[in-house]
Order: C-alpha cells, then sequence, then structure tokens
C-alpha cells in the first residue's frame, strides 16, 4: 500500500469517525431533550391533578390551614403560628400584634407567657361573608 492510498484511508475513516460522533452525540441529544419533555409532561399532569386548588373558585373564602408548631410548650419557648387563607380581603388573629393580610401561606414566630387561644378571623371579598378558626396553644410552668 502505498503513502497516497494510506493517507486516503486515514481521511475517509477520519471523516467516517467525525459522522458517527455527531450521530452518537444528536442521539444522546434527543433523547435528554425528549426525556425532559415528557418529564414535564408527567409534571404538569401531576399538578394539575395533586393540586387542592384544582377546580376550585379562588375568590372562594376559605381558611387552608391554621395550627401552631410545636402545639404545647414550656413558658419562654417560642412557637411558630401558621395561617393560609384564600378570598379574604382581611386577616386578623386575636393576640397577635402584627399587621396581617391575606396569604396562602405565612408563619410568624410567637412567645406567649401562658396558654393562649388563638382565633383567626378572615373577610371575604367577594361577599360579606366571615370565617374562623381557634385553637389553645397549651404553655406549660417553667420546670
Amino acid at each position: 500500500m502505498n503513502s497516497e492510498t494510506s493517507r486516503r484511508i486515514s481521511a475517509l475513516l477520519a471523516i467516517g469517525l467525525a459522522v458517527a460522533a455527531v450521530y452518537v452525540g444528536w442521539v444522546f441529544i434527543d433523547r435528554h431533550l425528549r426525556e425532559k419533555k415528557h418529564e414535564e409532561a408527567v409534571r404538569k399532569k401531576e399538578q394539575e391533578s395533586y393540586s387542592p386548588y384544582a377546580n376550585q373558585d379562588l375568590n372562594e373564602l376559605r381558611i387552608l390551614h391554621f395550627y401552631a408548631s410545636p402545639s404545647r410548650l414550656t413558658a419562654g419557648q417560642e412557637a411558630i403560628l401558621c395561617y393560609g387563607v384564600q378570598g379574604a380581603r382581611s386577616v386578623h388573629i386575636s393576640n397577635v400584634d402584627e399587621a396581617l393580610k391575606p396569604t396562602r401561606n405565612r408563619c410568624l414566630t410567637i412567645k406567649p407567657a401562658a396558654s393562649t387561644t388563638y382565633t383567626l378571623e378572615v373577610e371575604g371579598k367577594e361577599t360579606a361573608s366571615k370565617k374562623t378558626a381557634t385553637f389553645v396553644l397549651n404553655v406549660d410552668p417553667p420546670g
């Protein structure tokens, strides 16, 4: 085999390897994009089917949650008080001095000295409706 034939074979092999590398790269990128598109479709479908707000009138006045964690503590300890509402124009929680706004989820740090009753009062923005929720946060004396 002469050097000219050897160069041609080397050039053809290089071109073949380049084409093969481009093809393999394209296959991997195409698979990745298809998987990503499929994952996005599945995620969107799951969000639509599992959303607690799917098929709801978001202007309907609702208390989504209202609780403290922990639900019992010792005097001097802090707790987290959380609330969430929908369709409300105003929010008030008894024994909380902070100005509150309607939101789907908000938590505040509280430090009651004794057992305290907390009442969440919300007023609807569409109608004159009101809703309330109440719980007692039990506080044990230190010791």
